[in-house]
This record gives structure tokens, C-alpha cells and sequence, in this order.
């Protein structure tokens, strides 16, 4: 198998120099040779950043969070060279860059991306068809997921195409035994990642419906009514927080003057 080369690595544009005085930082991808150089929507002050390696000066100001930010990209970019090697696609610079920004090719497309957009489109659907209550909800599973997804594959996001039947069952598990959600609240919980799910199946972003087989039910609540003792309780803090009012009002007039 003929041997490949493929580096990673960032640098600054010092001849655009942005209105807060930083630097904005680039990635530049080289396979065999060819070039492609992405801006990765982050800045630096220049005299924070070393050139010779690529990165913010260690005890600078954010250094470490920046420094984080650009390995995991680093590693993004692995992974994407791996999954183009694993479907026989011809691995070039700009197919790399393609894959970092979601261009031309519905495979590369990602869970949490699909759900941000989802819930883009259902704010500003709010009162205009769409309860408030129900975008919080979808926001509230976009989070439940991220979590997920970091806690259980060490990622910050995951292809569609890889949400699976395992995929739920794990998600499941961990809505259960990690976030310590009842039956109820775990179903609605997966029951919106299903929406998004159906949503990527219609546009052919999966092929295999990862729900097969898959049954989700949720239980009827036993609500008992409240007994004398309780309704008695609510009756008298009522009317204690009553006197109390009426106690400062009388007081505040008395204060008065005529």
C-alpha cells in the first residue's frame, strides 16, 4: 500500500488583524503535498501565540482553553482521515477540508448539528405554533445528549450514521442510571431524539431505522388526592402568609404620615 503523508497544523495571519487587535487563527491540512487552509473562528493576540509550535505560549492569557480547542480539532481531523480510509475514499486536502465543514457530503453529517438546527427552527416557531415548553424541552435533550455522547464515546459529537440500535440502547441506560431519570422522563427524553431521527431517515442521512424492534412505554402516574391533614396544613400557612400581610400593611400606614 503506497504510504501516505498528512500533517495538521495552525498558524495566525498577521497581515489581518482583527478590530479587537488579535490575530485570527487558520489550520492548514497537507496531504502528499497539497494544501488547504481553513480559518478556524478563533483569534489570538500575536505576542501570544509561538509559531514554531503552532499554538497560544503556555502561562499566557486562555492558553490553556485555546490550546484544548486546537487539539481537539487536531483530532477531529484524524478521525476524519480514518473514516475516509475506512470507505475507500481518496484522502486529499480538500477532501479533509470538505469533512471538517460539513461540505458535499451527507455522511459527514452529525447528530448534535442536526439537532441544533432542529431547535433553531423551533425557536423561532415559538407562539407561532410551537409552545415555549416544547423548545426548552428539545434544548434540555440536546444537552442530555452532548453529555452522552462525551461521557460515553469521549467525543464531542457523533455521525448520524453511526446512531445505531446500540446507540440507543445506551442512551437509555445512561438517562436511567446516570441522570437518575424515572420511566416517564427517560421515554420523552428518547422519544425526541426520535423526532430527529425520522427527521435524518426522510433525508436519507440513515439508512437503517436504529428504533427497530424498540418499544418505549410510559406508566401511568397514581396521583393521590391530598388527605385532611395536608389540605389543612395549606389552609393555615395561607392564612398565617394572609395575617402577616395584612400585620405589614397596617404597620406601613400606621408609619405614614397623615
Amino acid at each position: 500500500m503506497e504510504r501516505r503523508t498528512f500533517s495538521i497544523m495552525f498558524f495566525v495571519r498577521k497581515a489581518r488583524k482583527l478590530n479587537n487587535q488579535e490575530v485570527p487563527i487558520y489550520m492548514r491540512i497537507t496531504v502528499d503535498g497539497e494544501r488547504a487552509e481553513i480559518s478556524i473562528k478563533r483569534s489570538v493576540k500575536q505576542e501570544y501565540w509561538n509559531e514554531v509550535k503552532g499554538s497560544a505560549k503556555s502561562g499566557t492569557p486562555y492558553a490553556k482553553e485555546l490550546n484544548f480547542f486546537l487539539e481537539q480539532i487536531r483530532h477531529n481531523m484524524y478521525e476524519h482521515q480514518q473514516d475516509l480510509n475506512n470507505r475507500n475514499k481518496v484522502v486529499t486536502a480538500t477532501s479533509l477540508k470538505n469533512a471538517y465543514l460539513n461540505i458535499g457530503d451527507d455522511d459527514h453529517r452529525t447528530l448534535l448539528q442536526a439537532y441544533d438546527e432542529h431547535n433553531a427552527t423551533l425557536e423561532l416557531l415559538v407562539d407561532k405554533g410551537v409552545s415555549k415548553s416544547t423548545y426548552i424541552r428539545h434544548t434540555t435533550s440536546k444537552k442530555h445528549l452532548e453529555r452522552f455522547i462525551q461521557s460515553e464515546f469521549k467525543k464531542n459529537d457523533v455521525l448520524l450514521r453511526d446512531v445505531d440500535h446500540s446507540f440507543i440502547v445506551k442512551y437509555e441506560t445512561y438517562l436511567r442510571a446516570k441522570r437518575d431519570c424515572n420511566n416517564n422522563t427517560t421515554v420523552k427524553y428518547i422519544r425526541n431524539l426520535g423526532k430527529i431521527i425520522r427527521e435524518a431517515m426522510r433525508c436519507d442521512q440513515i439508512k437503517v431505522d436504529p428504533f427497530r424492534n424498540l418499544k418505549f412505554k410510559t406508566e401511568e402516574v397514581d396521583k393521590p388526592f391530598l388527605n385532611l391533614t395536608e389540605l389543612d396544613a395549606i389552609v393555615n400557612k395561607k392564612l398565617e402568609l394572609h395575617e402577616s400581610l395584612r400585620f405589614g400593611t397596617y404597620l406601613s400606614s400606621a408609619a405614614s404620615p397623615d
